[in-house]
Parts: structure tokens; C-alpha cells; sequence
């Protein structure tokens, strides 16, 4: 064989060498990956069930008849009591934002498994261990790129009606994948994300506290005119304090009104009470037994009897 002879095959070998490492290659459906992709969750306990509240900003947006597919790893024990039922459409919600922190724009959502006027179109199916919900986009409807979705699953939506029904967490305590993607009609990925959960076997926290009970009293005299409906005596705010009251000189049949106001504030559940008491009527001068309006050492004369007058001793 001579020297080009075996430059030739040498050409050859390497060309069906790549030829052939060529035609093992996996085909790779292009799109791209569905970024601040979240869920939060009511609860994480093993066992119980729990809300869902999706977040994810979809890089091409979503054009009619498009998809968006949610699917849970039954193999770690996520469970769903719904059904493609038109009662299940009230267990989820779908809004759109500009805005990771926008305002969402709630779209109606009605139960089928093709794509409707008007609406996104609801539907749950199962694969090889996945419970799958799927979203179709209305016939009529084009979401630009960069749209964020939240979808709501469980008693937290709200949109259409009260929802129902709970996904139930995994039975023991794991960490699981959710796989959101986005296709079109033939379910080609568009984009894709993934985001994993970490149910706990226990997810409270129980928080106790003694709070002491506190109450405040002041009091003091009011320069107001009127007190709890009782016309306060001008020219005795001046000579009224907290601690003293000065009448000054009464004229018979003349009244007088000293006003003092009272504040209480306190934290007790059950309120507060507060009394005012006299312990004596007010006394002669001099004296620590003798009313002022009454008569004869301070006792009040019969009223149906008629006598001399008496001075107070």
C-alpha cells in the first residue's frame, strides 16, 4: 500500500469515527430555563396537607394553545384528591405579573384538556410517579417573554370560588423534586425549571409568653367647661389642684362645680372598675363634726316639726 494510499484511509477511518460518534448523540429539544422559580408551601409536615403558591418568570412568555405542565413526584408521596372535574378548577389560580413584586392579573380557568376562548384550561393527569396539572393557554391569548405566573393550588385560591382541596405532603420526611416546564400543543419543552421541597417531620413552633398586667391612673383638675355633661365653675379651676378643691365663699342656693378628670389605661382583659368615695360632708369651720348645711350641730332639724332657732355649739 503506498504512502497516500494509507493518508486516504486514515481520511476515511477518522470521518466514519465522527460519522458515527455523530449518530449516538442524544437529541436536545432547545429552550430555555424558567428562572426565580419558587413555592411556598402552608405546611411541611409529613403527612398533612398543605397549599401551594408557584412563582416563576417564563423567559418566552407563552403563546395560545401553549402549556404549562406542574408535576409532583408521587414517588415521594405527594398526593392530590382532585380530579379534571369543573369542581377541582375552584382549587386553582393563574395570574400573570410584570413584576416579580407587581400586581398579579387573575385569568379565568375553566376544566378541560384543550385549549379554550378566553380561558386557561385546567386539567390533572398522572405519569411514570408524577401527578401532573396542567395549564392550557387560551386560543386567543399570547403572554410576552419575561411574564411572570403565579399559580395558585389548593384552599388558597380564591379567584374563581373557594378552593377545596390540599395536595398531601409525603408521608415521611424527604427532599422533592417539582418540575415546571412550558410547551407548546405537541409538548415540545419551551422552557423548564425545577425547584425541590424539603418536607420535615415536624414544622411548628410553639411560642408561650406571660404578659404582666399593667395599669396606669392619674388624675387632676380640668380647665373644660363641661365634665361627663356637668357644667365646670370657671372661677374654680384656678383654685382646683389634684389634691385640693377651694369652694371659696358659697352663696346660699348658689351652686358650685369643681371638675376633675380622671384617666385609667390598662392591658387587663377584663377592664378596670374605678369608684370615688367621701369619707365626710363638708364641715363648719373649726369644727370636725358639724355639717354645713345642716343645722343644730349638725343634725338635720324634722322637716314636719317647728322650733326656736338654735346657733351650733
Amino acid at each position: 500500500m503506498t504512502r497516500s494510499a494509507k493518508k486516504f484511509f486514515s481520511i476515511l477511518s477518522i470521518f466514519f469515527l465522527l460519522i458515527t460518534l455523530f449518530s449516538w448523540q442524544s437529541p436536545v429539544t432547545s429552550g430555555a430555563t424558567l428562572v426565580q422559580v419558587s413555592d411556598t408551601m402552608s405546611r411541611l409536615k409529613v403527612g398533612v396537607t398543605s397549599t401551594h403558591t408557584i412563582i416563576f418568570k417564563a423567559p418566552t412568555g407563552l403563546n395560545p394553545s401553549q402549556k404549562i405542565k406542574i408535576s409532583f413526584a408521587t414517588s415521594s408521596g405527594f398526593s392530590f384528591g382532585g380530579s379534571t372535574s369543573t369542581s377541582s378548577v375552584l382549587d386553582v389560580d393563574v395570574a400573570t405579573s410584570t413584576a416579580l413584586g407587581g400586581t398579579y392579573n387573575e385569568h379565568n380557568v375553566v376544566a378541560g384538556t384543550s385549549a379554550v376562548a378566553g380561558s386557561f384550561a385546567f386539567s390533572t393527569s398522572t405519569a411514570t410517579n408524577q401527578l401532573i396539572f396542567n395549564f392550557i393557554n387560551s386560543t386567543g391569548s399570547t403572554t410576552p417573554s419575561s411574564t411572570y405566573f403565579r399559580i395558585k393550588i389548593g384552599t388558597n385560591a380564591s379567584s374563581g370560588g373557594n378552593g377545596a382541596l390540599n395536595l398531601t405532603n409525603p408521608a415521611s420526611a424527604t427532599s422533592s423534586m417539582i418540575t415546571i416546564t412550558t410547551t407548546d400543543s405537541s409538548d415540545n419543552v419551551i422552557d423548564r425549571g425545577y425547584l425541590s421541597v424539603v418536607i420535615l417531620t415536624d414544622d411548628e413552633v410553639q411560642i408561650t409568653a406571660s404578659v404582666m398586667s399593667n395599669l396606669t391612673f392619674n388624675w387632676n383638675a380640668t380647665s373644660s367647661a363641661t365634665t361627663n355633661g356637668e357644667n365646670c365653675t370657671a372661677s374654680l379651676a384656678s383654685t382646683t389642684n389634684r389634691n385640693a378643691i377651694e369652694f371659696g365663699t358659697l352663696t346660699p342656693a348658689v351652686s358650685k362645680i369643681a371638675c376633675q378628670r380622671l384617666w385609667v389605661a390598662t392591658n387587663a382583659a377584663n377592664g378596670f372598675s374605678v369608684t370615688a368615695q367621701q369619707n365626710h360632708n363638708l364641715w363648719q369651720t373649726g369644727s370636725t363634726t358639724v355639717d354645713i348645711d345642716s343645722f343644730k350641730d349638725g343634725v338635720a332639724p324634722n322637716a314636719s316639726t317647728t322650733g326656736p332657732w338654735a346657733s351650733p355649739s
